[in-house]
Formats: structure tokens, sequence, C-alpha cells
């Protein structure tokens, strides 16, 4: 049986995942297997800080205008989670802090969505650190175009109930 806390995770993991999925057709995402997280306008990446003023950087990101952005499937749920939770601040994006999504989603499920999405997990780099790199060659296989691959991903999630399922 699964408990009430658990319960409450999964629905904000679908959650998290339709609002990924709504703001990509709404095009203020733009799905890029290259990039964590890039201005469309400036073509720099948030990692750099180029964007931010050294003030804002305890800010909440929701807070903070980005514009358009090219993500990869974790930069866009960190997106959606910080939009939705008001829990993830500007600092926590410039520094690629993956991890923020381990309030939501398990460090396993972080890195199948990670190796789903790019052919296999950064497990060191996204902050995670898991033991073991996680492979999967045939999302990437059956999915050459990056959106269709996110879109299958997310909804994975939202059809299995918040877990995604490889």
């Amino acid at each position: 049986m699964i408990d009430e806390a658990e319960k409450a995770r999964a629905e904000q993991r679908v959650a998290i995942a339709k609002d990924a999925l709504a703001w990509e057709k709404a095009g203020a995402l733009k799905i890029n297997d290259q990039y964590y997280l890039r201005s469309v306008a400036t073509g720099t990446s948030f990692s750099f800080y180029d964007n931010f003023r050294r003030e804002d950087a305890n800010k909440q990101a929701r807070d903070i205008v980005l514009g358009k952005c090219q993500v990869c499937a974790l930069g866009s749920l960190l997106l959606a989670k910080a939009v939705r939770y008001n829990a993830v601040s500007v600092q926590d994006i410039a520094d690629i802090r993956i991890d923020r999504l381990t309030d939501h989603f398990s460090v396993e499920q972080i890195n199948q969505i990670e190796a789903a999405f790019e052919g296999h997990s950064y497990s060191s780099a996204n902050g995670t650190y898991l033991d073991d790199e996680v492979c999967n060659e045939s999302w990437k296989a059956k999915y050459p175009d990056p959106s269709k691959r996110f879109r299958a991903i997310m909804k994975n999630i939202i059809r299995n109930k918040g877990t995604f399922v490889p």
C-alpha cells in the first residue's frame, strides 16, 4: 500500500510533467538535447550567470523573467518545479542543481529520465551522485527528435501516475 506522502509526491510529479509539457506546447520552452537551460534571446547559458545580477542569486527563480529557453528534460522539470512550488532559487538554476528535484523524484528516477533523454545519465554532473551511470539508448533511437523524446518522457510520467517507466 502506498503511503499518503508518496501519493502526494506522485501527484506533484504528474503536475510538474504536465506543466513542462504545457510550456513546451506554448513555445516558452524549446527542447534541446545540448543545453540544460539556455536563453533563446541571448544565447547564453544560465549556468554561467550571464543573465543574472549577483544580488538576484537568492531570489526565487519564478520571480526572474527568463524569456524563452532551450532546455533538456531535466532543465524543463526544474523550471516547472520552480514556478509551481516556488522552491528553486536563481542560484540553483545557475548551479545546475538538478538535485533540487529530489523533493519530488527519486535519484533513480532523475537518472532514468536523464538516460532516456540523453542516452545515459550524468549523475555526478547533475548532482544526484548515483553510484552507476544509467544507460538507455533505446529512447533516443526510437525518438531521434528531442522534442518528441521529451513529450514521450513527460507523457510516460503522467500515464504512470508520477513514475517514469523506461
